[in-house]
């Protein structure tokens, strides 16, 4: 867990597009940015996982955010996968993207 990040990056900067997209659409150089993977993989238990699913994505995503360097300005290529475990009632969750760290930054903050 990023335990030193006290600034979470809003759920709202977690985007699917792809780095060079985002970075063309704000108008900046790919130079711009230090590159940086965000991983997280979990599971639950749950007695109902089908009604559940709300709130073990939302459990998931804050988990993924508590990775993310504090320096991120946004974080691409998210991607989230929810599967059924060994288990009927155990699903396991697993979140993947890459933060862009402005380079203007003296220091990059990594975990």
């Amino acid at each position: 867990m990023n335990e030193g990040n006290t600034k979470k990056i809003d759920m709202r900067k977690v985007l699917t597009c792809s780095a060079r997209d985002y970075i063309v659409s704000i108008g900046k150089s790919e130079r711009d940015y230090e590159l940086i993977g965000v991983h997280f993989s979990g599971g639950h238990y749950s007695v109902s996982p089908i009604e559940d699913g709300h709130l073990i994505r939302e459990e998931t995503m804050r988990a993924f955010i508590s990775e993310v360097p504090k320096d991120a300005e946004v974080v691409v290529d998210y991607i989230e996968t929810l599967t059924y475990g060994s288990g009927a009632n155990q699903i396991v969750y697993s979140g993947s993207g890459t933060a862009l760290i402005p380079r203007e930054n003296e220091k990059v903050s990594r975990r």
